[in-house]
């Protein structure tokens, strides 16, 4: 009777870290989805503000340039918070 008892708490004890593991990557999905909705919100801000300063100096035709160099700024500085 004891043995079943102590073989049946061994089996439980490794249920547990399983079961851990799983709601850690749950997380981390959630957390992913997070900095790219936050991403993607901090660069239509600071894009419209860089827009809206290049239409005043009639240079749009430099946006595309200006985004190659903020984006990847803007996911780094997002994700480092």
């Amino acid at each position: 009777m004891l043995s079943l008892v102590l073989a049946l708490i061994l089996s439980l004890s490794l249920c547990t870290p399983a079961w851990a593991a799983t709601q850690n990557s749950t997380n981390r999905f959630i957390t992913e989805k997070a900095i790219q909705s936050q991403i993607q919100q901090e660069e239509a801000r600071i894009l419209s503000s860089v827009y809206s300063q290049l239409k005043a100096q009639n240079a749009l035709g430099l946006m595309d340039i200006y985004k190659e160099i903020l984006i990847p700024q803007i996911e780094a500085s997002v994700r480092s918070e």
